[in-house]
């Protein structure tokens, strides 16, 4: 009888050692958090303090209570405190059976698997729509001198890509697909994605770009690409300011930052094409300077016009397909681990950015979209 006491408090020690090491591997690969729209940032819940996106996580991969508040040696009292600031959020909720689960999208690396598995002939067929109409684009693109001194070759993914299908389009998306507004949390209406990226080589990662602008009194400053994960002048922080741009300590962030925008902006507008001298390197490293050279885009109004009639090209068709697909979209939901936590019109919302990554993807491989090292495009959209 001792004997099998013995055995049985051993396998009781493995299992939970396997158990703290699972929670942990299921925390290994790096996490982001994705929100549109982009200009409520400043006034909800910052899920990267206190372990709370990592919670949301967890909570998705159906680990107990018990082990999250273990793993990261916390007691009830706090745990609870979390749960009810998420609950309050309207990021978690409870299920049929009283557990806690996400009440947002998350995507964890295997996920990301299965939605790209889904999406890649969704992609494929978007990429078709806008082949069908690469002239009239083509064409299009001559209609901006803003973009004049850029071949369309090199503007491509931003016009193909963000134009076409993002910025200039989630709106038709909205009003036109989804049909509703996002969801209301707390006091912001918004949809969020915490995105985990697969432990897979670099050239073989997949990323969903999208866009993060600033408003100034005269001009938007945006940067489109992967913004949540790479280093993106439009949402620097205050620490990035004075280690990168040598920003006192004392100075107004706000202020200095504007500072050097509007010294850019004058340089454009001056069709002076040196960088900045003081701030080359820095800037080099934000993907605003290349080669010593501004690579800043400015959109007039006008254009900013343009852009959007450019996106209308492919609206009628593209929302025709996604509606005709809406059948299958439905049965893969209910079908889903997502059924449980989020609702169809939040899934489909971010089904969508996959599918346009994907349709991304087989542009490039067709070659109507070129790549280089760049991850991020910088642009500016004046007011007047």
């Amino acid at each position: 009888m001792k004997k099998l006491f013995s055995v049985l408090s051993l396998l009781l020690v493995l299992l939970s050692c396997t158990s703290k090491d699972d929670t942990s591997d299921m925390l290994k690969a790096e996490s982001g958090i994705v929100i549109y729209p982009q200009e409520v940032k400043s006034s909800i819940l910052d899920l990267n303090q206190r372990n709370l996106k990592e919670i949301i996580l967890l909570l998705h991969n159906k680990v107990e209570t018990e082990e999250i508040i273990d793993h990261f040696k916390m007691n009830n009292d706090d745990y609870g405190l979390i749960i009810n600031t998420l609950y309050g959020e309207g990021l978690v909720k409870k299920s049929n059976d009283g557990k806690f689960i996400p009440a947002c999208m998350v995507v964890n690396s295997e996920n990301e698997k299965e939605i790209r598995s889904f999406t890649g002939e969704f992609g494929s067929k978007v990429a078709e729509i806008i082949i069908d109409r690469y002239k009239i684009i083509r064409d299009s693109h001559k209609l901006m001198p803003g973009f004049a001194k850029e071949s369309f070759e090199d503007a491509a993914m931003f016009i193909l890509y963000n134009a076409l299908l993002d910025k200039w389009q989630i709106k038709n998306i909205e009003e036109k697909f989804l049909r509703a507004k996002p969801p209301q949390r707390s006091g912001e209406r918004y949809y969020l994605l915490i995105n985990q990226r697969s432990n897979e080589e670099p050239s073989k990662q997949f990323s969903l770009l999208g866009n993060w602008c600033i408003e100034y009194e005269d001009y938007y400053l945006c940067t489109f690409g992967d913004v949540w994960t790479e280093d993106n002048f439009a949402d620097i922080s205050r620490d990035k300011l004075i280690s990168d741009f040598g920003m006192s300590e004392n100075e107004d962030s706000t202020t200095f930052k504007k500072h050097l925008i509007d010294n850019l902006v004058k340089s454009i507008k001056g069709l002076i094409h040196s960088a900045p001298p003081d701030y080359a390197d820095a800037f080099t490293k934000y993907g605003i300077v290349k080669s010593n050279r501004l690579s800043l885009a400015r959109i007039t109004k006008d254009e900013n016009k343009t852009l959007f009639e450019i996106a209308e090209i492919i609206t009628n068709d593209l929302i025709r397909y996604l509606d005709n697909q809406r059948p299958q979209l439905v049965k893969h939901y209910l079908q889903s681990v997502y059924k449980e936590e989020t609702s169809f019109r939040e899934w489909s919302f971010w089904i969508y950015k996959y599918i346009i990554a994907e349709a991304a993807n087989r542009l490039i491989e067709k070659e109507y979209i070129k790549t280089d090292n760049s991850k991020l495009f910088n642009y500016i959209i004046a007011k007047e």
